[in-house]
């Protein structure tokens, strides 16, 4: 078994090396492929570039720099083609260069900022190798030699890059050394200290010498800058060099399986985690050294860390590792404890530095992370602590006691207002709540005395009872029967007063109808007798009623009524006069035009001066109808307009102006010149060269004529393209080629006819071999690696089939079997086994059916002794003993049968035999179980399929002929299930392919005899790997013969018709008409002088510019004097913008044509103008019409509003003078029209407006005085007006009817009178005389009375009820409510009032600090601790400073160190030569580690610069360990005793770009990510170490930033805080670039997206620069993308290059996925990128995060924001299918993700407010107040475990909250850590944005007014700031 652990542990380390060292094809640094996409070669002088770079330390611009890019430029520039055409060539050029600097400067900066290690380096010649002497030589690969470090800067965009050396090492290439020193025995130089003694020639040539007897090797002498990783090699020699101590390692021995029993109890034990319910209670404050605030989660680890226990910190994103990380690192400095910190990111280390800098414990730690740690920097680092003084500051002690006495308090009160007390089941927190419900509930002033084990809800729903007597007993004034006069109840008596009782209700029932009747008809009451009497008299005056308006009803308006009736008359008579006048001109309709007045106003009023300057004879024409004068002016305009057109160039011609007619004309002329577009050369303005260059261009042109004849001749054949090809180099090609194809001729035919004529079956004979070569060599990879051996022929293939048979039989061998040494222990133990269980089972059978199996005990043994001894007497009949025994046996038998002592011995001997071949076997069982495994199953082992499985198993062992048998073939036997049936089906394809293979070969050689001596003597045993570099080599021949003819296919314009011979005759005409045609070209420049530049060579357009020639000697032939100005514009090609000259002339002759007829049409308007036409200011006269026409346009405008009303056509007068009269009608109808209604209302009926007869009204007004006197003493009603007026809908007539049922009615019930007074004492239930009683309360009085009959036996039931309560000690409250009236209060409220208040005294009592609570003093408590926990931060730094000075000046001063402190010290006074840092550490340990007891380093420099044997660490801390590799991590393990592991396994994996040492390319959608088992370290320590979560969330400043992940990722277990401020840009936000696609298939980016991307940067830029942004994109595509949108603007507009500022805090980056883990900024924008193709094609493929733990790399993602995040993307959620994203979580998530984004960023506390939460009564009942004083509020605010009791939200801001409120309930009871509850979580929340407002239950119900108003102030004064 140990054996099997330590190989387990073997392989696991060797593994870990394996991972660390890659001596594959794949590393750059064995096998470098330069590229112009992945490196740039410099092709300056070496030696004099080494100098620059290291003696001179120069910056180098690269732009300056010989490079193969500049090469190219140069040849471009050299080029004779168009200057637009080179511009761009170079432009593209210079652009690549950038590029490829860009992409290598940004890839080093990543791997710098993510590691801190440089990868950016120059390569100073390069060794062309290969692996073996026979390797053809394709297979040369290429090695850098000398690696300088290097760094690629540029200040902005528009600068260029600058490369200098970078401070690091210059090395040998450590993989080639690595690789020549172990396969060859070469040692490569060693470099000199100096780097500037190294002469680069030198080494090369010492280089050459060492490999001088390796067959065509070489050294390239070639300088590279590129990208290079060679830092891991550090850990692989570190891992060797102390494999032991990893060993030994507890945790390493626990990550590769071991399990050690002692050191889990130990280090790993779970129960050394701290409860976090118990810490306050369990540590006091002076033993803790938090040096920065930690909330109970952090707390719990840095306890544990305390403890001495190792665990994995799991930390999600946000959640304060560094500044947990930082406590943990103090916490342990100051027990004494050295800790080493590991990082592989730069950042982390550098977060958790600067906090322990920050607060003073900067001097004890040394960050030597791979990029910091230098020589200098260490000793001036050194010295600075050795020459520190020690700080003298006084630490008070007693701010500790203070703390843990307020703690105590604190938590007390917490624990005490929650505590759940018996016998009620309540806690005090629950009855402040409750009594503060109930506040305004009276208090009965009484004691109970209940019973402890009574139940308040049996009470309850006593008094619920009791309820149901409110009305009728408790409540009400007087019981029914109250006033009854006989005092004897009897049932007789009760059938007489019910008999009377029947018929008074129904008496009063019919005068009731009656009353209801009259005051139903005609309003009036009749409620008593006597109103009934009165009643009658009124409906008797009613009849007569003359039926007048019902506004005349009102008395007091009758006089006033008649005076308007007499003016109104008048009114009305005059407007109707001025009306009919009006009515002759215009349509009645003008009256109803609202704007009447105004339009009249505006149109004779305000434009009288535009009517003046019209001529009056033509004020009609242009004013009243549509003038075609008038509208020529916009097409005369539009005209003019174009002057300034030709302005600028006329001033190019030296005419300075255009301001009039002759100014045009003048223009005109030098136009039509310039026009023709052609560009003469100086010699034209010689009158007497002129004449030379007419000759030159006619002869010239009969030249060009001549070669067109023969190009046309060629491409009558083929295409143009054909003319471009070089025919004198190809010509050569043809003969080179055809001469390299010897081989395959087969006859005198020539070469390229034979091979062209057979193309397609030599294609296809290679074809097949190559693919049968191809699948033989799949298919044998899974065999070499199970096997061990190479399968290079097909004779090992035939050798396999053996071994797979025996494979097949699946023998699941133990691990000692593949030993052949134990094969004889293996068998012999077999057969010992083989011979035990038949003797057990034989025995056992036997008696199996005798005995229960309870019989195989110990005791038998005994028994049996005694059988053998005392039980062989007779007397045994009487041994009590053998009695037992034989009881006992006779229990265990199976069957009753009676046994004597034989048969007793016998079955005792029977039983003993069993059990003593099965204690044989259980002494064997640990052999078996160890060499068997499985395969032993106890009674069920099947022997014989063991002794098979052996023996297959050593068949396949021999096979191997002395070969160790591989891992991968151990671990198929071990473990075969599924995997034996996928082997037998690979071999038979293996040798399906292997003799497809065969038959191919055969085939080949057939066909291509003069190869055959390719595949040897024997095709069996030829190599195949050998044989495909062979075939590969031939085919290349003919391959490249073969595209070398097809390129001039694609020339031929029938490709089809393509002819060998005839191709080569073609391109023999070529080459003579390329030569004829370079004659002509070399004259080119003399024509181009004499011709000018319109001569364009043989594109130049001859009948044009002979054209121009004859225009251009007109100049001489009229003596036309040119001047300067057009003498310089056409010298110079033309003018910049061409004029066109017909529109030029039309719009001068518009001009002149049309300026006479306004002016004859407007004299007035132009009578500033004078004199010819042509001299006229054209823009002044342009501005005069522009005017008049626009007033003329307004004036129309506004007389089109009233011209529809006119009848007929009117004069201008006529019309001015119908619109005054039509306003002053208007004016009259207006004022008696708004009282219409009025006049309407008051006149009623007999008021018909215009036409009403004035006589009528007066008649009726008479009636209506008369009436009013019959209601002199009371009010007149409405219903009787109904009937009395002619606005009423009754008729008077219906009141004949009433009045007679009135007045028998009250004759009736009068006489009911003297019987009354018989039973009832009139006077005691109605205090008045009977004629006024109310005929309501009669009925009343007779039904209660009635109704009361039958409940007499539930007054008993009451009676009862009442004495029930007393006996439960309510009695006292129960006399209470009947004495006191207490409204609709419930008698529960009324008792819960009471009860709990005197409760509440009780536990008061029993609790002093309940009873002595006090508000204010709680809330200086809390200010208290608050201020105290802060200030114990701050001295916990003094304590820890003081010890650790105090260690490190003893060490200073300590003999023992005396020598260790020399070294330091003389190193710190060397200037140069230096120990290397290792050396200085190893010399100086004991003092480095008391000077220096804590260092931040990554795993790369722990193995760099610390020895294991001398450095051991007590705690050993990893930070991002999701980040670091298992291999990488093991070496700071091994020197540490307890470690700490900090990440979080939700957010990314180690990547393969920190594994690259070159540029990599942008992800391959295609490509399939392997699976393992553990990615990081963190994996691997969560599955063996206890984990600690942290769980408070800091970094999101808007609650739904970590929401998303919150839900998703971690369950809802993050303690996450809501923000106050829900406005713009803060939380997420959807952002759908609609155009957006996916270039699968080409750029593999979003073009569209990535412009989106960068134009929303530089707005975030513009408004919101005091953001910090980050941009992180799905792929290295994309982000590379966006890069360069962002460069391309940059390069247009500098104004924001601050904003890109490298090295500044919190700089601007845009990073892939892989890349952002640990970074945050304000503001981070997420491009998707991934979106459908152009085709609307969808592929699911996302790159990185649609792959295995995809969904961890969007958790980073999503959580990067601190403010606000911005996801943007082409696609919507929708586009996503639910079927196929199902099973996969990374697109499944970010669908989900999205849609999240796209509802909205609010969460779901601020969007849910249709029904509110409550943990409490009490805070309902303050949600309650304030929303009663006119606040709206929001409960449980928050989307974590965590919420705000009550927000109020801003009155004026509904995305924001003025205050939190927190009630010490639920929420404030939540944390049992003081620091949590009373400091942090308000801390945490007034960074929000917060204002936390406390109310104490305790005060707010025992001082709820004081606190109210308290609350009140508190609110307007917040709102008053707001």
């Amino acid at each position: 078994m140990v054996k099997q652990l330590d190989d387990k542990l073997h392989s696991r380390i060797a593994n870990w090396k394996k991972n660390l060292i890659d001596m594959s094809k794949r590393n750059t640094l064995l096998n470098f492929k330069p590229k112009r996409t992945n490196s740039v070669k410099f092709l300056d002088d070496p030696s004099n570039l080494y100098k620059l770079l290291v003696d001179d330390e120069k910056q180098l611009n690269c732009e300056k720099l010989s490079t193969t890019f500049s090469v190219q430029i140069s040849k471009i520039q050299s080029m004779a083609i168009d200057e637009h055409e080179k511009k761009k060539r170079i432009a593209e050029e210079t652009q690549n260069l950038k590029k490829i600097l860009n992409k290598l400067r940004t890839a080093a900066k990543t791997r710098m900022n993510e590691q801190g290690i440089n990868i950016s380096y120059f390569s100073f010649g390069l060794l062309k190798w290969k692996e073996t002497q026979t390797s053809a030589t394709s297979d040369y690969f290429l090695a850098p030699i000398l690696l300088v470090p290097a760094t690629l800067k540029r200040s902005s965009a528009n600068d260029p890059f600058t490369i200098s050396q970078f401070e690091d090492e210059i090395a040998i290439n450590p993989f080639l050394a690595h690789m020549l020193r172990e396969q060859h025995g070469i040692n490569l130089p060693e470099l000199d200290e100096d780097p500037s003694a190294l002469n680069v020639a030198e080494l090369w040539l010492e280089v050459r010498d060492l490999i001088s007897n390796l067959e065509d090797w070489s050294v390239e002498e070639d300088v590279y800058l590129s990208l290079f990783s060679f830092n891991k090699l550090v850990m692989y020699k570190d891992m060797e060099t102390y494999k032991d101590l990893i060993k030994s390692h507890p945790l390493i021995k626990e990550i590769a399986g071991e399990s050690d029993k002692e050191s889990r109890k130990g280090t790993f034990d779970h129960t050394r985690i701290p409860d976090e319910n118990t810490m306050d209670c369990a540590v006091p404050s002076q033993e803790i050294f938090n040096i920065l605030d930690a909330d109970s989660s952090q707390q719990q680890a840095i306890l544990a860390a305390k403890n001495e226990m190792s665990f994995v910190l799991q930390g999600p994103p946000g959640t304060g590792k560094s500044q947990t990380i930082s406590n943990i690192i103090a916490e342990n400095l100051a027990n004494n404890k050295k800790v080493l910190f590991v990082s592989e990111k730069m950042a982390a280390l550098n977060v958790v530095k600067t906090r322990l800098e920050n607060e003073g414990l900067g001097d004890f730690c040394l960050e030597m992370h791979s990029q910091k740690a230098n020589k200098r920097q260490v000793l001036d680092e050194l010295s600075h602590v050795i020459n520190i003084e020690p700080s003298k500051k006084r630490i008070p002690n007693n701010v500790y006691g203070q703390i843990n006495v307020i703690r105590e308090k604190l938590n007390t009160y917490a624990e005490k207002m929650h505590l759940t007390r018996e016998p009620y089941g309540k806690t005090v927190f629950e009855v402040h709540g409750t009594l503060g419900m109930l506040e305004d509930i009276p208090e009965i002033m009484v004691d109970f005395n209940i019973a402890p084990e009574t139940e308040l809800e049996s009470i309850y729903r006593l008094l619920t009872d009791l309820e149901r007597y409110r009305a009728s007993v408790y409540n009400a004034d007087f019981h029914p029967w109250e006033g009854f006069n006989d005092e004897n109840f009897s049932l007789e008596l009760k059938s007489r007063v019910k008999n009377y009782l029947t018929e008074l209700l129904e008496d009063l029932n019919n005068t009731i109808r009656v009353g209801s009747t009259i005051d139903e008809t005609v309003g009036i009451k009749a409620t008593t007798l006597k109103e009934l009497e009165q009643a009658i008299e009124i409906l008797d005056m009613a009849i007569h009623s003359p039926m007048p308006p019902a506004g005349w009803f009102d008395k007091k308006n009758i006089t006033q009524i008649i005076a308007d009736a007499k003016s109104y008359q008048e009114s009305f008579s005059y407007f109707l006069d001025y009306k009919r006048e009006l009515l002759e001109k215009v349509t009645e309709n003008v009256l109803e035009d609202e704007k009447l007045e105004q339009v009249y106003n505006h149109l004779f009023v305000e434009s009288e001066t535009l009517v003046s300057v019209i001529p009056e004879g033509k004020r009609a024409e242009v004013l009243l109808s549509q003038s075609e004068i008038i509208r020529s002016i916009e097409d005369f305009n539009a005209t003019t307009d174009k002057i300034s057109i030709y302005a600028e160039t006329a001033l190019q011609l030296g005419l300075l102006q255009l301001d009039n007619l002759e100014d045009l004309n003048g223009l005109l002329v030098y136009i039509s010149l310039i026009s023709k577009s052609v560009t003469p050369s100086a010699e034209w303005f010689d009158k007497e060269r002129f004449t030379k260059v007419t000759d030159h261009a006619m002869a010239t042109k009969s030249k060009y004529d001549e070669i067109e004849e023969i190009r046309q001749k060629l491409l009558s054949k083929n295409k143009a393209t054909f003319l471009g090809i070089n025919a004198e180099k190809v010509l050569v090609d043809f003969e080179v080629k055809e001469n390299s194809l010897g081989s395959f001729k087969q006859s005198q035919e020539p070469v390229d006819n034979f091979l062209y004529d057979q193309k397609s079956k030599i294609t296809l004979a290679f074809s097949d071999l190559f693919n049968k070569i191809k699948l033989f060599n799949t298919y044998k990879v899974e065999f070499e690696e199970l096997f061990g051996t190479p399968i290079n022929n097909f004779t090992s293939v035939d050798n396999l089939e053996l071994v797979v048979g025996l494979i097949t039989k699946s023998p699941r061998p133990q691990e000692s079997w593949f030993n052949l040494e134990n094969y004889h222990n293996i068998q012999s133990g077999i057969r010992e086994g083989k011979d035990l269980f038949g003797k057990y089972l034989s025995e056992y059978n036997k008696a199996v059916n005798l005995f229960e199996e309870e019989v195989y005990d110990e005791r038998i043994y005994d028994i049996f002794e005694r059988c053998e001894r005392t039980y062989q007497s007779f007397m045994r009949i009487f041994n009590s003993s053998f009695k037992r025994d034989l009881k006992w046996l006779r229990a265990n038998l199976k069957s009753s049968e009676k046994i004597n002592f034989e048969t007793f011995y016998k079955y005792i001997r029977n039983v003993k035999r069993v059990m003593d071949n099965k204690k044989s076997i259980s002494q064997k069982e640990s052999d078996f179980r160890t060499t068997l495994g499985w395969h032993y199953q106890e009674t069920e082992t099947d022997w014989s399929q063991i002794e098979q499985a052996v023996a297959v198993t050593r068949e396949i062992i021999e096979w191997h002929q002395g070969r160790n048998i591989t891992t991968s073939l151990k671990h198929l036997l071990l473990r075969p299930t599924g995997k034996v049936e996928q082997i037998s089906s690979s071999f038979k394809q293996l040798k399906q392919i292997s003799n497809e293979l065969r038959s191919g070969i055969k085939l080949f050689q057939n066909t291509f005899p003069n190869l055959v001596h390719l595949f040897g003597g024997n095709n069996t045993s030829v190599n195949i790997e050998d044989l495909n570099a062979l075939l590969q080599v031939e085919w290349h021949k003919v391959d490249s013969y073969y595209k070398f003819i097809d390129e001039f296919a694609t020339h031929l314009q029938n490709p089809m018709s393509l002819s060998v011979s005839g191709l080569k005759e073609d391109l023999k005409s070529l080459d003579e008409m390329n030569q004829q045609n370079q004659i002509i070209e070399d004259g080119f420049n003399n024509s181009l002088r004499i011709l000018g530049d319109s001569f364009k060579g043989k594109d130049t357009e001859w009948d044009k510019f002979l054209s121009f020639i004859n225009e251009f000697a007109s100049l001489y032939e009229y003596n036309i004097k040119i001047n300067q100005e057009f003498k310089n514009v056409i010298l110079r090609g033309g003018l910049e913008s061409q004029i066109d000259e017909i529109s030029l002339r039309n719009c001068i002759i518009r001009i002149e044509k049309e300026m006479p007829i306004y002016m004859e049409a407007f004299p007035k308007v132009f009578a500033g103008f004078e004199g010819p036409v042509r001299n006229w200011p054209i823009n002044s006269f342009k501005t005069q019409l522009k005017k008049l026409k626009q007033q003329v346009y307004d004036w129309q405008e506004w007389f089109s509003k009233i011209a529809p009303y006119f009848i007929r056509d009117l004069t201008f007068e006529e019309s001015k003078a119908a619109c005054e009269k039509a306003v002053l009608v208007k004016g009259l109808k207006e004022h008696l029209d708004s009282e219409l209604e009025v006049l309407k209302e008051v006149f009623g009926n007999r008021f018909t407006g215009y036409t009403t007869n004035w006589e009528q009204i007066f008649d009726a007004l008479a009636w209506t005085d008369e009436w009013h006197e019959l209601f002199t003493t009371t009010n007149m009603p409405q219903q009787i007006v109904d009937f009395v007026s002619a606005d009423g809908n009754r008729d008077k007539n219906e009141l004949k009817g009433v009045l007679v049922e009135a007045q028998r009615e009250y004759d009736q019930l009068s006489s009911h009178e003297k019987n009354f007074h018989k039973y009832f004492a009139i006077s005691v239930i109605f205090k008045a005389d009977f004629s006024n009683i109310t005929l309501n309360e009669f009925v009343e009085f007779t039904e209660v009375r009635l109704g009361a009959i039958d409940l007499l036996e539930d007054w008993v039931r009451h009676q009862r009820i009442e004495k029930h309560a007393a006996s439960m000690g309510l009695s006292q409250f129960i006399l209470a409510i009947k004495k006191e009236k207490n409204g609709e209060h419930s008698f529960k409220d009324l008792f819960q009032k009471r009860f709990f208040k005197l409760w509440l005294d009780h536990i008061y009592q029993q609790e002093p600090l309940l009873f002595e609570f006090d508000a204010d003093i709680m809330d200086t408590d809390v200010m208290t601790f608050r201020k105290l926990d802060r200030t114990s931060n701050q001295l916990n730094v003094h304590r820890i400073k003081e010890k650790l000075e105090k260690n490190r000046s003893q060490a200073i001063n300590a003999l023992a160190y005396r020598r260790e402190l020399h070294i330091i010290q003389a190193e710190i006074g060397k200037k140069k030569r230096h120990f290397p840092i290792r050396k200085l550490i190893n010399l100086t340990a004991p003092l480095f580690k008391e000077i220096k007891p804590c260092l931040l380093m990554s795993p790369l420099s722990v193995s760099q610069f610390l020895d294991a044997s001398v450095i051991q660490f007590d705690v050993v801390i990893f930070d991002e360990a999701s980040q670091i590799f298992s291999e990488d991590a093991i070496g700071a393990i091994a020197r540490g005793k307890q470690v700490i592991i900090v990440g979080d396994t939700k957010q990314l994996p180690p990547t393969n770009f920190f594994h690259s040492s070159m540029i990599d390319e942008d992800f391959d959608e295609d490509d399939q990510e392997e699976e393992v088992t553990y990615e990081s370290i963190l994996d691997e320590c969560a599955h063996v170490l206890p984990s600690i979560n942290l769980r408070w969330h800091y970094r999101s400043k808007h609650e739904s930033l970590i929401t998303f992940s919150n839900q998703a990722f971690y369950h809802n277990n993050l303690i996450t805080f809501p923000s106050s401020d829900n406005g713009h840009y803060l939380g997420t936000e959807f952002v759908h670039v609609e155009e957006g696609f996916y270039d699968r298939g080409g750029s593999k980016t979003n073009k569209k997206e990535a412009e989106k991307i960068a134009q929303l940067v530089f707005e975030h830029f513009r408004d919101h620069s005091d953001q910090s942004l980050g941009v992180i994109a799905f792929s290295e595509a994309q982000a590379s993308a966006i890069e360069t949108e962002l460069e391309n603007i940059r390069n247009s507009n500098s104004l924001y290059e601050r904003f890109f500022q490298e090295g500044a805090h919190e700089e601007f980056f845009v990073k892939s996925l892989e890349n952002v883990q640990g970074d945050e900024r304000d503001v981070i924008f997420l491009s998707v990128g991934y979106a459908k193709a152009a085709d609307e094609s969808l592929h699911y493929n996302f790159g990185p995060l649609s792959k295995s733990r995809g969904e961890r790399r969007l958790n980073v993602a999503v959580t990067r924001a601190k403010y606000h995040m911005k996801l943007l993307s082409s696609l919507k959620p929708t586009d996503l299918s639910d079927t196929k994203i199902s099973g996969n979580s990374g697109l499944r998530l970010l669908k989900d993700y999205m849609q999240t984004a796209m509802d909205g960023k609010l969460p779901v506390s601020m969007t849910k407010l249709a029904e509110q939460e409550f943990d409490s009564p009490f805070e309902e009942d303050v949600y309650s107040v304030i929303t009663s004083i006119g606040y709206k509020v929001m409960t449980q605010v928050g989307c974590s475990g965590y919420r705000i009791d009550l927000a109020v939200v801003d009155p004026l801001n509904e995305n924001k909250f003025i205050l939190g409120i927190e009630c010490d309930g639920k929420a404030y009871h939540s944390s049992k850590v003081a620091r949590d509850r009373d400091r942090l979580r308000q801390q945490v929340l007034e960074g929000l944005g917060w204002k936390i407002y406390r109310i104490w239950s305790q005060e707010w119900f025992k001082k709820r007014k004081f606190e109210i108003t308290r609350l009140k102030d508190k609110l307007e004064s917040l709102r008053y700031l707001v």
